[in-house]
């Protein structure tokens, strides 16, 4: 899904999906390797209805508007960031200058039932990370359920979680990876 939503707004939301979305090797091998070509057939349908579907949204219009008219608009934004001598990264689905010059966040989300809640964490982190790697203050963060086509305003519960918070559930966070790495 996240692939076709990429594509989608590299070509300006065109719609055309017969341009091939280049999935990484490694999609393409999990694809080629746990689907048949129905299922992957029919997998691509689904996942061009969830970007056709977002194109149409407000959020979709609105990321499609600033890319189109030249202001920053990124998807899949990679990032790492160093935080007290650790090194964090993550991937950014989606953010992107509004007219007024402020900034909004969107996370795309596959999953089958609405549970806002337990990404609240994810986006306040990829927020300080903006703000630290770009300089950006996001003043509207959404989640974007793709399977519903349904987008959450979760701004002022993601505006409420502290930077030092953020920090300590980082710092936790890797903690508990070199322990599991270490096993």
């Amino acid at each position: 899904a996240h692939s076709y939503l990429e594509c989608m707004i590299k070509n300006s939301g065109d719609g055309n999906f017969e341009k091939e979305c280049e999935l990484s090797p490694e999609v393409s091998k999990c694809l080629s390797e746990n689907f048949s070509t129905d299922d992957r057939n029919e997998l691509s349908s689904i996942c061009r209805l969830m970007a056709e579907n977002f194109a149409e949204s407000t959020l979709g219009k609105m990321a499609l508007e600033a890319k189109n008219s030249g202001r920053l608009c990124k998807t899949e934004n990679n990032f790492k960031m160093n935080l007290m001598d650790t090194v964090f990264k993550g991937s950014v689905d989606l953010f992107f200058e509004n007219e007024d010059g402020t900034f909004t966040l969107v996370d795309y989300k596959t999953d089958e039932k609405i549970n806002p809640e337990k990404y609240f964490e994810q986006q306040a982190s990829y927020r300080f990370a903006l703000k630290k790697i770009y300089g950006i203050e996001t003043d509207r963060c959404y989640l974007h359920f793709l399977r519903f086509d349904r987008p959450l305003d979760i701004t002022d519960e993601v505006k409420s979680i502290s930077e030092e918070t953020i920090i300590k559930k980082l710092k936790a966070y890797e903690k508990k990876q070199k322990e599991l790495n270490s096993n």
